[in-house]
């Protein structure tokens, strides 16, 4: 117990250490919408590592390297300790992290514990891992919702999360989407 206590006070130490923690949540897209904000945060002046999740995990440095995640049995979200304390010494202004967490207990350990997101980007509420996330879009919402961390910055074009932004204490931020193809513009 007590070296699991040492362990969460130092990764909250490290987590400190990076002022901007941007958590990329969603059904769908995770991985692009991550890649995307890391290339122009780093464009930008603003030093950034990301990571992604899934079949080929990875590190996306500074310089656009892309650095697999070598992993020796299955992905789990205590991966995010040995990321934050590899990031804490990079003397970063930022990391973007692609949320691997299934289940809802899973989204609020991973948000509240190994990253407290200071922005979060929901890319879309599909109905998809029904099992672990939910059978309807509603049970979806409710699912991604449990990573809303409080004083996080919500960015999503669903208004489904704007009540349970709320309730987390979190700043929900409407998208507008255009389809340019149509003109139209959307949620």
């Amino acid at each position: 117990i007590a070296a699991g206590l040492m362990e969460h006070a130092l990764h909250q130490k490290r987590l400190a250490k990076i002022p901007i923690r941007i958590l990329v949540n969603g059904t769908r897209g995770k991985t692009s919408v991550s890649k995307i904000l890391v290339a122009a945060l780093n464009q930008n002046g603003v030093r950034t590592v990301g990571r992604t999740t899934g079949s080929e995990a990875s590190m996306i440095m500074p310089d656009g390297t892309i650095v697999p995640i070598q992993r020796r049995s299955y992905a789990r979200i205590t991966e995010m300790l040995p990321f934050v304390r590899r990031c804490s010494e990079e003397n970063l202004a930022c990391i973007v992290v692609e949320c691997m967490a299934l289940g809802a207990e899973n989204q609020h350990v991973f948000s509240d514990v190994l990253l407290k997101p200071t922005h979060i980007a929901i890319t879309n509420s599909y109905v998809d891992h029904m099992v672990e996330i939910g059978a309807t879009e509603e049970e979806t919402v409710w699912t991604l919702s449990r990573c809303l961390h409080r004083g996080s910055e919500v960015f999503c074009a669903e208004d489904a999360y704007a009540g349970y932004c709320e309730q987390a204490g979190s700043t929900f931020h409407r998208v507008v989407v255009r389809d340019y193809e149509s003109g139209k513009i959307e949620s």
